[in-house]
Formats: structure tokens, C-alpha cells, sequence
């Protein structure tokens, strides 16, 4: 009886582990994090149930706010995850470096600077925001560049776009930074946005929606330069501010989820520049931005834009060649190679 017993005990486990394996070698292996072996997105291999994605409160976050109300779908069973980050991107970085995220908004001086140094771990997947820069007035003094002479301009963001868009222009109008023009460099955006607000200072550089804010609450307060105009006449091709990116190991296993995600984003920036009011409301309800007026204000200047593919190369050469002259550092030390940039 023994013998009986321990034989059919036998063949049980044999059988159990001839279906683990047939189990395993058709896709059906799983994995922490809800990652599945095998077929789900085109025979890719790791495929995840839930994508992690980044934004950062601004125009970034502005952009996909549609998806964030409405996220992209597929029969693959793949969600998407959005979270927001501050007005500083050191949160996007430390999340990117540790892989608790797959895709995100960065300024695209700093995904220079991170492909550069991690040797390729990430991929430049879009390009969503041309400069949304502003030289704030209060006051109706400054109708040029030229105008700035003798002037202190207050900004933040030293080391990064602000500062080598800001001194770039000055220099193509022939004016010496810090000669010609002082410039006063802030911490934090949110301190320069009060200090113009309530006029203890007269001429800011600043972004959206910092803009729109300041605009609401001084109404001696003016955007009197467009340096996104300025700069597409001296050099032909507008800033290009913000960057999307994925890390090249999800990017390269995942093509189904990144393509899913660029529809998405495309479709979502799109909407939000047709339905100013409507995606306003969005920012509030999902924390973008307090105030949906504000908010409706601030979009048409956000620079928002999406472009992917081979038509993101020409518009970053053009701006990072230009970074480079200045500042080789700003970029990560010199111009990304193709691999960079990501093809579907």
C-alpha cells in the first residue's frame, strides 16, 4: 500500500513539474513588481502590468494631464501610474537612478547630463515643451534687450536652461552679462514669483505658469520679452525645454507600454492646447495647479509641443550645440550620440 501511495505521490510531482515548465517556456512566469516573462507585448519579455511615470508640476504636468485623467489603455493589461514632482527636478533624477520610475519629465540640459553620465541608461523618447520664458516687468521700461543696459535682472535656475538661454541672448544682442546687465540669481522660483508679486523687485526671469501668477496678483506686472522668440530668430529653431524620457532597460523590453505612452502624451498635449478651460480644471483636480484660472492663463504660453522620433534631433542639436560653446558641463560634457534618441 506504501508503495502504491509513495508512486502515485511521485507521478503527481512529476506531472506538476512538467506543467511548471511548459508553464514558464510559454510566457507564464512571473515576477515582483507584476513583470511577466515572455509574449504580452509582442514577445518583449519583461512586461509590466503598472508603468511609472513622472511629471513635474508645471508645464510638463500641464501636458499630461488628459492622460492623467484618462489614461492610454491596450488589451496588453498595461496601466500607467502618474506621479508629480516639485518645481526641482532632483526628484526626478533620484527616481529615475533607482528605477522606482520607468518614464519622465525632465529639463533636457539635465537628460543630456544623465545619459551622459550613467553611459546610455536612459532614452530620449519626446520633446514636449519649448521655452516658456518670460522677462517679467513691472512697470513698461523694457521694450528690447537693449533696454537692459544698467538694469539687474532677477532669475533662478543658474546652471541650467535659464542661465545659458538668458546670457546667450544678452550676448546676440551685445550687451556682457554681468557688465552690462546684472543678473541676481534665486534659489527657488516660487521666492522670485513673491518677490515680483508684491514689487520689491521690477525685472524677473521666470517661466509658466510663474508667469500667469505674477500676472494675477501685480497689475503693473507685464511678460515684456519672449525669449523663446528671441531665440528661434537668432538661431533658427526655437529652446527646447522639457524632455521625456524612459530608462533604456524598460524602453528596450517594453515597446508596446513606451508606444501606448507616446500616443497618449500626444493626444493629451493636443487636447489641453484646444481645451484651455477645460484642461485647467484638470490641473486643479489633479494637482498641478491651484488656481484654474491661473492655469487657463498659462497654458497658451507653456511652449507645449510634442515631437519624437528623428524630428527631435535637429531642434536638440541645435540648442545643445549652443549649450556646449558656452558651457560643455551643462550638457553632460558633449553632444549625445544617436543612441539617445528613441525610434518606435
Amino acid at each position: 500500500m506504501r508503495s502504491t501511495i509513495f508512486k502515485a505521490c511521485a507521478a503527481l510531482s512529476l506531472a506538476a513539474a512538467l506543467l511548471t515548465a511548459a508553464a514558464c517556456s510559454q510566457g507564464g512566469a512571473t515576477h515582483p513588481g507584476g513583470a511577466t516573462d515572455g509574449p504580452g507585448a509582442g514577445g518583449e519579455g519583461m512586461v509590466p502590468t503598472t508603468v511609472e511615470v513622472m511629471a513635474i508640476k508645471g508645464p510638463s504636468g500641464i501636458g499630461m494631464v488628459k492622460m492623467m485623467d484618462s489614461p492610454p489603455s491596450a488589451a496588453d493589461d498595461i496601466t500607467f501610474n502618474y506621479r508629480l514632482a516639485g518645481s526641482r527636478p532632483d526628484e526626478v533624477v533620484a527616481a529615475l537612478s533607482s528605477g522606482s520610475v520607468d518614464i519622465a519629465a525632465l529639463p533636457t540640459n539635465l537628460a543630456g547630463n544623465l545619459y551622459q553620465k550613467t553611459s546610455g541608461d536612459i532614452r530620449l523618447i519626446a520633446l514636449i515643451t519649448y521655452a516658456n520664458l518670460f522677462l517679467v516687468e513691472a512697470g513698461t521700461a523694457i521694450e528690447g534687450m537693449s533696454d537692459l543696459v544698467g538694469k539687474t535682472i532677477h532669475a533662478s535656475g543658474q546652471g541650467a536652461n535659464p542661465q545659458y538661454i538668458l546670457e546667450y541672448l544678452l550676448q546676440e544682442a551685445g550687451l556682457a552679462p554681468g557688465t552690462d546687465v546684472a543678473i541676481e540669481w534665486h534659489t527657488e522660483m516660487s521666492e522670485l514669483a513673491a518677490l515680483l508679486a508684491s514689487g520689491q523687485i521690477d525685472i524677473a526671469l521666470m517661466p509658466e505658469p510663474f508667469v500667469s501668477t505674477v500676472l494675477a496678483k501685480n497689475s503693473q506686472a507685464r511678460a515684456a520679452l519672449d525669449l523663446n522668440g528671441l531665440w528661434k530668430e537668432a538661431t533658427g529653431y526655437p529652446p527646447v525645454m522639457t524632455a521625456v524620457v524612459a530608462r533604456t532597460d524598460f524602453a528596450e523590453g517594453n515597446s508596446t507600454a513606451v508606444s501606448l505612452f507616446l500616443d497618449g502624451l500626444g493626444q493629451s498635449i493636443a487636447w489641453v492646447q484646444a481645451n484651455p478651460a477645460d484642461a485647467a480644471a484638470l490641473c486643479v483636480a489633479h494637482d498641478i495647479m491651484a488656481d484654474a484660472s491661473i492655469a487657463q492663463a498659462a497654458i497658451p504660453r507653456s511652449g507645449l509641443v510634442f515631437i519624437e522620433g528623428n524630428d527631435m534631433k535637429a531642434p536638440l542639436i541645435s540648442y545643445f550645440s549652443i549649450l556646449e560653446a558656452a558651457n560643455p558641463a551643462s550638457i553632460g560634457g558633449s553632444l549625445p550620440d544617436d543612441a539617445f534618441f528613441y525610434q518606435r
